[in-house]
């Protein structure tokens, strides 16, 4: 964004009417500039947290499931934490196998169910 507040990679209203003409799009210039302009606002703010957490030595992921697992009792299956993240169980694997050789959470069978596993936020996890 540009400092008087602009976006300038975004079109302008008239550059989106046009374009939706061009392609013979029946949608609403307005809504279509409107949602371009979030999606551009969202990658920067993904941006921006990725930065923040990487001072930190995390990912955003990580935070996330580090906050996720500290917000229910430290403890919590690698499916419930993809279901609760919204991202795929190999996502999930991915970001536990980092934080656990870190020492920041730890893989034990689990209490409920002796065949699967429960992801534990461990002491130093709950610090960082």
């Amino acid at each position: 964004m540009a400092v008087d507040g602009t976006d300038h990679d975004s079109p302008t209203l008239d550059q989106a009417r046009r374009q939706l003409e061009h392609y013979g799009l029946g949608s609403d210039p307005q809504a279509v500039l409107v949602a371009v302009r979030l999606i551009s606002a969202g990658a920067r703010l993904g941006r921006a947290t990725e930065v923040h957490f990487a001072r930190y030595g995390l990912s955003t992921g990580r935070y996330r499931l580090l906050a996720d697992l500290e917000d229910h009792d430290g403890e919590k299956s690698p499916s419930r934490l993809a279901a609760d993240l919204g991202v795929s169980r190999a996502t999930v694997t991915g970001l536990v196998d980092g934080l656990e050789q870190e020492g920041l959470v730890a893989r034990r069978p689990s209490a409920e169910d002796g065949r699967g596993a429960v992801v534990v936020l461990t002491a130093r996890g709950a610090q960082r």
